[in-house]
């Protein structure tokens, strides 16, 4: 065995694994199926190649190079095949290449005649080298017509694509296949110069090296690790291997006296076979294994795995704690759990969720500062009570046994965020009375862990929602203060005309048109006052989400009931024009009033005296969909081109002494509506705000579902 032998033997270990990572990357690519087929063919050369140099008879040398050239006669074949695949050009040369195999397959029979290969002879340092055959020539030209098939396509293909990156890949295929073309060149040497050093070997690993670094650097195929993976491969298998060929050797000729070339093939190849098959088969077996001995230790990890899924997509605390406790109980065959949450406010942890089979806890509330929660908070880890009442060894063992009664828990594991205990996951007792082992134990701490990651998730999910409550709240307050004198005189006006009926009434007590006059006034005013009062209330206390049908005309014109002293003040008119058909839409009617109130405002602040302002309703259906809007149009200043992009952005204003959130607000009650705020304007002539509701009754449907959750979490705020 010398150089040469065991560069095509490294060879052959290398491309037939790289051939395999390639093929394993994607099993339907047309260019990794080829890819895979050329590394095979080259493979089987390679081999051959190696066999023959080692080979003792010639009977056994000429075997070998049969098998080899069923490899070499489809090397030039496949490569064609590769390379039109990858460069979009199996159709344009379809008839080339069904040439090409069918001339392929009429070698591969004429290669195991005389006419191919008469015989084979030993060379210089080469071992045996075949000898050819009268027909061999046509395989030489058929190898070569290949080369600058490719070779042409290629430098085509480089010249004609813009892409840098596919001229990249071109480039290191051009270069690759011209090494590889030169090696198998080369292998043609011998049968012309009996003595000139085989170099066929080097050249092979050039062009699988080039086509590796072309699939690493450049993405070739898709892939970005296979080539790594082939080269570790290759070194293992050939650590592996050669000793062991080299033990298989010298036993039989120890024992045998002689070494059989067949025998030691079939051997090698049962060790690569075992080195391919085993870990596979050791990940199949131990799959299979687990599921039949190790059942219920599968089936609840699976179902811990699924439930962090589940909580990771979920950002309503209550949802959350349920959907976790549920789980654990049905799932996992456990009479009762429980979750206590610490309460920051209250400095108590609270039951927030319970499920199972059986008594309740009588107790709901328990103080952080109590004992049993101060050492569990310190201990950190998971309590079984069979252990605490086996040993006795904690501090006050029969007050934590007896807190556990009372919370009929049978497992404590706390739940730890930033190393502070914000709540106990509670077990009851398996329904199947079986203790709890080690490995179920780590997996719910696993689950509390993440647990409490999505606990912090919520709370900041829950703060983020008051605080957008919150700032909407004080807009609608801040909408109110610019109405307030208006109000006052909205309010004012009523009273005095009641004042003076009643400072004439006992001048005019026995006048009856003046008292019937007097009692349809006044009832007509107090009303009057009791309307925008009621308006003013809802309008101003916090409201819990409430979504009903409702008519947009009237919620406009209650609006405009509010706003209208504003405009008089300026002298503008408010338009009226409703739809007498307007469909109804499904809304919370608080928020909605908040939107036309804030553009209302707008619009009165932006149009000047004696100027215009006409609000219509509509029903309309763009793209198939229903949506009822209101149009809200002024004769203002209008807003420039480059601030209309950013109206609607949280804190842009360019009123003096504006928040800049009223038109944001509004846009994102209407986005939560399923709805659709836009605006139009010409600068000098007006704007115009347009608010579309969808009657769409499932988009309905969903944010009442939507809301309905909201209102159940927020009950106790």
């Amino acid at each position: 065995m010398n150089i040469y032998s065991l560069g095509f033997l490294f060879g052959t270990a290398f491309t037939l694994s790289s051939g395999f990572f390639v093929y394993r990357k994607n099993r339907r690519s047309i260019t990794n199926i080829t890819w895979l087929l050329l590394c095979i063919s080259v493979s089987i050369w390679q081999f051959g190649r190696f066999y023959m140099s080692i080979a003792e008879t010639a009977e056994g040398a000429l075997q070998w190079c049969r098998i080899l050239y069923v490899g070499a006669i489809f090397i030039p074949i496949f490569s064609i095949h590769f390379i039109l695949a990858f460069i979009n050009k199996l159709e344009k040369r379809k008839a080339i290449l069904v040439g090409a195999y069918v001339t392929g397959f009429i070698e591969l029979i004429l290669s195991f005649t005389p006419y191919f290969i008469t015989g084979v002879e030993v060379r210089t340092d080469l071992g045996f080298y075949e000898i050819p055959g009268k027909i061999y020539i046509a395989h030489f030209v058929a190898f070569m017509a290949a080369a600058l098939l490719i070779i042409y396509d290629l430098f085509s293909e480089f010249l004609s694509t813009q892409m840098a990156i596919r001229k990249n890949q071109i480039k290191f295929l051009f270069i690759a296949s011209f090494f590889g073309y030169l090696s198998g060149l080369t292998s043609f040497f011998p049968l012309v110069w009996k003595n000139i050093p085989l170099i066929a070997s080097p050249f092979t690993a050039i062009y699988v090296f080039i086509v590796s670094y072309a699939i690493i650097k450049y993405s070739l195929l898709d892939i970005t690790v296979v080539i790594k993976r082939s080269i570790i491969y290759s070194i293992i298998i050939l650590i592996l291997v050669v000793p062991c060929y080299i033990i298989v050797i010298w036993t039989q000729k120890i024992v045998f006296g002689e070494v059989s070339l067949p025998f030691s093939f079939i051997v090698l190849a049962l060790f690569m076979l075992v080195g391919l098959i085993f870990p596979r088969a050791k990940v199949g077996t131990e799959k299979t294994l687990e599921q039949i001995l190790f059942k219920r230790e599968k089936s609840i990890e699976e179902t811990i795995h699924n439930l962090s899924n589940a909580m990771a997509n979920m950002l309503d605390m209550a949802p959350l704690i349920n959907i976790m406790v549920e789980t654990i109980v049905k799932k996992l065959d456990i009479e009762r759990a429980l979750v206590l949450l610490l309460d920051e406010e209250r400095k108590e942890f609270r039951i927030t969720a319970s499920c199972g089979t059986g008594e309740e806890p009588a107790e709901k509330n328990y103080e952080a500062s109590d004992f049993f929660f101060q050492w569990l908070a310190r201990r950190g880890s998971t309590v079984i009570k069979e252990e605490i009442m086996e040993n006795r060894n904690e501090p006050r063992s029969d007050t934590i046994i007896q807190r556990m009664n009372s919370i009929l828990a049978e497992v404590l594991v706390p739940i730890i965020s930033r190393s502070k205990m914000i709540g106990v996951l509670c077990l009851g007792k398996k329904a199947s009375s079986e203790i709890y082992n080690e490995n179920e134990l780590k997996l719910f701490q696993t689950l509390t862990n993440q647990f409490a990651v999505y606990v912090e998730n919520a709370k900041l999910y829950e703060n983020l929602k008051e605080s957008k409550n919150l700032m909407r709240r004080s807009d609608r307050l801040a909408s109110l203060g610019q109405l307030a004198a208006g109000l006052a005189h909205e309010i004012r006006n009523p009273l005095v005309s009641i004042k003076t009926f009643l400072q004439l009434l006992p001048e005019r007590i026995d006048d009856e048109e003046f008292r019937t006059s007097f009692l349809g006034l006044t009832v007509d005013e107090v009303d009057r006052i009791g309307r925008l009062l009621s308006e003013l209330l809802d309008f101003s206390k916090p409201s819990k989400p409430n979504f009903t049908e409702e008519n947009l005309n009237e919620i406009v014109d209650k609006i405009i009931m509010l706003v209208v002293n504003e405009a008089k003040k300026k002298h503008i008119e408010i338009e009226r024009n409703y739809h007498d058909s307007l469909k109804r839409v499904f809304i919370d009617k608080e928020q909605i009033k908040q939107v036309f109130l804030n553009i209302a405002l707008n619009a009165i602040q932006s149009t000047p005296e004696n100027g215009k302002i006409r609000i219509e309703t509509r029903n309309i259906s763009p793209n198939g969909k229903t949506y009822v809007q209101v149009e809200v149009s002024d004769t203002g200043e209008g807003i420039p081109p480059d601030d209309l992009e950013n109206i609607f952005n949280p804190f842009f204003t360019k009123k003096h002494g504006g928040s800049g959130l009223g038109l944001s607000i509004s846009h994102q009650i209407i986005q939560e509506h399923m709805g659709v705020i836009k605006v139009e304007s010409e600068v000098g002539v007006g704007s115009s705000f347009y608010v579309n509701l969808p009657v769409d009754p499932l988009s309905l449907n969903r944010r009442k579902y939507e809301n309905r959750q909201y209102e159940e979490e927020n009950t106790d705020n």
